[in-house]
This record gives structure tokens, C-alpha cells and sequence, in this order.
């Protein structure tokens, strides 16, 4: 087959749906298909892990892919970018990767916006990666959860020492809950000074030198940094593997639809402390610990738990949950949906 990933955004930009085609493209021409992404994101590198990538193309090169064009997969849904390839007739993929938000009339442009979106989903053939993202849209669809990258995130030789209590990894925005983890590592510390010995933060973003400014203040009772961007998946996963609790704060004002980050976390061998928001409890596993949003005490008494008493697991359960989840059974799973299409 011949496949087109159309994503909004990809590399040099960092983010959960851009690594989710950034795996499914790798996967799919591993699997023997012809694939080429499609982005909006400008940038110099026109090959990455083998696959080509036309960017900000033209009404003109987009036509000209669609009639070579056998499946149209699309991370991040966009009409101006399926529109040559509908007209063509080549099967369309939507995919599914966020909650739908309450957006009142009185917002005319994104209430008429998400109805468009919403119509679209029902036009094509829809893919949710979480059972909550179909079911917040109201749209029949196939549920194809997130996937990670087992190549990269792996859990350790079990005598490693995991030297990192705490640690966070995401977009320094006040939505992702990095300020919410600081001000309950400020109430596990306030109770018990000798708990935590080191507390790493990785991301960039608008709050982060907030962040920074308040792991100063607590940077004589612990070790606490900002690491600022990680450059690569290898790092990320250099990270976990010394991790004791990946934590994922999400707040009550980002809805989540399937992170992969705490399935990179499990993978590695953390426990993964999550906000119970969206799809996140679809994706924490046997090791993971779901909080209430924004609260702060749950978020502390939750992780002190864990940090004084961790509980026991069956490595055998935890490899059972994620097998579906490597990133070459979720494309398999696309490739069975798009051979369908064609037949």
C-alpha cells in the first residue's frame, strides 16, 4: 500500500500525537508499505528514519500525492489537508486524539469549528485512541489505543539503581500540571524532610521559569532541576529507567485523550502517579495510581505512599497490558482497517 500520514504538526516540534506518526510511519514502511508524511511544519530535514516529508505543501502537490495515494491517515484532522485526497476518493483515517470540550454558542467561530469536526469524524472512518475520545465525540468508530516505542522504553536490569524519585516530562504550560507537582513536592517535604532526594522536571514551555523559580527556593532541601527540553526519545528513556514514579498531573483544564507517556513510564519500570482526566486511566496500567485533578493533597499523600511503602507487582501482568501497546501491534491493527477499505 501506498500511505499517507498527514500530521499538522512533526518534528522539529515535539509532542505526544507528532511521536504517534512519527512510530506509525516507521512501523508501516517496516511492514514493507510505501509511506509519506504529510505536515504543516516547516523545517530542513525532508527524510526522517527513512520516509519522506512534504511540507506545507501546496493545493497542487498535495493532488499529485493523492492520485499515487492508496490510504490516508490522518493524525491530526484537518479538511484543507484531506480535501484532495476525498475528491480522489482515496479512504480516509481521521484519528482521534483529544476529548471534545463544551464550546458555548456564544463562541460562534469554535462552535461552528467543532461541528465541522464533528461532522468529520463522521464522514470518515474514524480512529480513537482512547474509548473515551470516541465516546466524548459521540462517534462510531474503532478504538486503537496509543502505542510506545518498546525499542526505546524498556525497563532495566532490575540491580540498576533508580536514583530519581520524582519525575515529570511535558509541556511547561500551566494546563499540564507541572506547578501542581511542585506545590504537593512542597507538602511532602514540609512533613517529611528525608523522603525525597531528587525531583527531576523535563519539558519547556510559558511556566517554565515559574517552575524554576520555585524549585530555587526548595533546592537546599532536595534535589530538584529543570532539565529544559530532552533532544530524543533515547534520552527520555535514559530518564525512566532511574525513575521510581513517573508523575502526570494533568489539570482539570486539559483533557487527555491517550498519553503515551505513561506507557513509556510502565514500559521503563516506574510507577505512574496520573490525573484521572479523559483517557489517561486507559493508559496507566497495574503500576499505575490515578489522583483527583488539581488536588494537591491527593497528588502528595498518593506519592508519599508510594515513595515510603512501594507496592508489590506482577511483572507478568505489566507485560501482558502492554503487548497490544507496542507500536508494531498498534499498526498492525491499522494495516488490517485500511486492507479492509480496499477490498
Amino acid at each position: 500500500m501506498n500511505i499517507v500520514v498527514s500530521s499538522n504538526a512533526f518534528l522539529p516540534r515535539f509532542g505526544g500525537t507528532i511521536q504517534y506518526a512519527r512510530m506509525l510511519a516507521r512501523a508501516f514502511r517496516d511492514a514493507g508499505h510505501d509511506v509519506t508524511v504529510l505536515t504543516r511544519t516547516p523545517g530542513d530535514t525532508h527524510i526522517v528514519d527513512g520516509v519522506p516529508i512534504l511540507r506545507c505543501p501546496s493545493w497542487r502537490e498535495k493532488t499529485d500525492l493523492a492520485k499515487r495515494t492508496d490510504i490516508l491517515l490522518q493524525v491530526e484532522s484537518s479538511w484543507q489537508d484531506a480535501l484532495p485526497f476525498m475528491l480522489k476518493g482515496v479512504p480516509w483515517f481521521p484519528t482521534l486524539h483529544r476529548g471534545r470540550n463544551h464550546v458555548p454558542l456564544t463562541q460562534l467561530k469554535s462552535w461552528l469549528r467543532m461541528q465541522f469536526e464533528r461532522i468529520a469524524f463522521h464522514t470518515g472512518h474514524t480512529i480513537g485512541v482512547s474509548h473515551y475520545a470516541l465516546s466524548s465525540w459521540g462517534v462510531e468508530g474503532t478504538c486503537i489505543g496509543s502505542s510506545y516505542e518498546d525499542r526505546l522504553f524498556f525497563s532495566p536490569d532490575s540491580t540498576k539503581e533508580r536514583d530519581i524519585d520524582l519525575f515529570f516530562i511535558g509541556r511547561m504550560t500551566y494546563d499540564k500540571g507541572a506547578l501542581v507537582l511542585l506545590e504537593a513536592i512542597r507538602k511532602i517535604i514540609a512533613a517529611d524532610q528525608l523522603i525525597l532526594r531528587k525531583v527531576y522536571f523535563a519539558g519547556t514551555g510559558p511556566a517554565l521559569e515559574e517552575l524554576r523559580d520555585g524549585c530555587a527556593v526548595l533546592s537546599g532541601l532536595v534535589e530538584i532541576r529543570t532539565l529544559g527540553a530532552v533532544p530524543t526519545s533515547e534520552d527520555v528513556a535514559g530518564y525512566l529507567q532511574r525513575t521510581k514514579i513517573l508523575v502526570f498531573p494533568t489539570t482539570s483544564r486539559w483533557l487527555e485523550a491517550s498519553p503515551i507517556v505513561p506507557l513509556e513510564g510502565l514500559a521503563c519500570g516506574c510507577y505512574v502517579v496520573a490525573s484521572d482526566i479523559g483517557g489517561t486511566r486507559e493508559n496507566v496500567g497495574p503500576k499505575g495510581f490515578l489522583v483527583r485533578p488539581d488536588d494537591i493533597d491527593h497528588l502528595a499523600e498518593t506519592l508519599t505512599r508510594i515513595l515510603k511503602d512501594p507496592p508489590p507487582f506482577d511483572e507478568t501482568t505489566v507485560q501482558d497490558f502492554l503487548l497490544p501497546r507496542k507500536v508494531q501491534a498498534t499498526a498492525t491493527c491499522y494495516l488490517q482497517l485500511f486492507e479492509k477499505s480496499l477490498h
